[in-house]
């Protein structure tokens, strides 16, 4: 199953999100998440990759794309 994400200065829900996720009884080995960051100017990116170092083992895949401007949430999910 693929997952994808945009964020944009998404910093405060990025935990709770990835927490329900790892709660999930689907396997997560066969979960592929694409997070894409539509140039966050808070601290998103960073937690991000945080995160991505606590769980990408347990995860099919994890993958962190991060866009150099905002290309609002139509565009931003076509690139994930």
């Amino acid at each position: 199953m693929d997952l994808i994400y945009v964020s944009y200065n998404s910093e405060k829900w990025i935990d709770g999100c990835f927490d329900s996720l790892m709660k999930s009884e689907y396997n997560l080995k066969d979960i592929f998440v694409y997070v894409v960051d539509n140039a966050s100017k808070d601290n998103t990116v960073k937690k991000l990759e945080e995160k991505k170092g606590k769980i990408e083992g347990q995860l099919g895949k994890f993958e962190i794309i991060r866009s150099t401007e905002n290309l609002g949430f139509g565009k931003a999910n076509n690139l994930g």
